[in-house]
């Protein structure tokens, strides 16, 4: 992904890549309806009209799959987060229902992965 410097940009961009790594066309609509917000706003936001807030950009991040300290322009290249880098579509899925749930419900689930891979390394 190349260097963008505005928030605006950078939020234009993600769209642009998620549509490129989905094989299709994401709309401002598709993502406004997703996020919770007017696709308006959403313009406006890539625009550079306006910006969003705290909570809209999370959501924005977590719809993406990207970091939102990029979007914000704190990192300059995504490659500053390896974590987010999904090598697959499985992958892409489970990093978004990741950043999604709570952290009570992340630490219940490291703890069944963990017995998971106990017992499998039992065997």
């Amino acid at each position: 992904m190349k260097e963008t410097s505005t928030v605006g940009q950078r939020l234009k961009l993600a769209r642009s890549e998620k549509g490129k790594s989905e094989g299709r066309r994401v709309t401002q609509a598709e993502v406004a309806d997703a996020v919770g917000i007017k696709r308006s706003s959403l313009a406006a936001y890539e625009g550079d009209h306006d910006a969003p807030g705290r909570d809209t950009m999370r959501a924005l991040a977590n719809f993406y799959g990207f970091s939102s300290d990029y979007l914000l322009g704190d990192c300059a290249d995504l490659s500053t987060y390896p974590d987010n880098v999904a090598h697959n579509e499985e992958e892409r899925v489970l990093l978004h229902l990741w950043r999604t749930i709570g952290e009570e419900e992340r630490r219940s689930l490291m703890v069944l992965l963990r017995a998971q891979i106990i017992a499998k390394n039992a065997a």
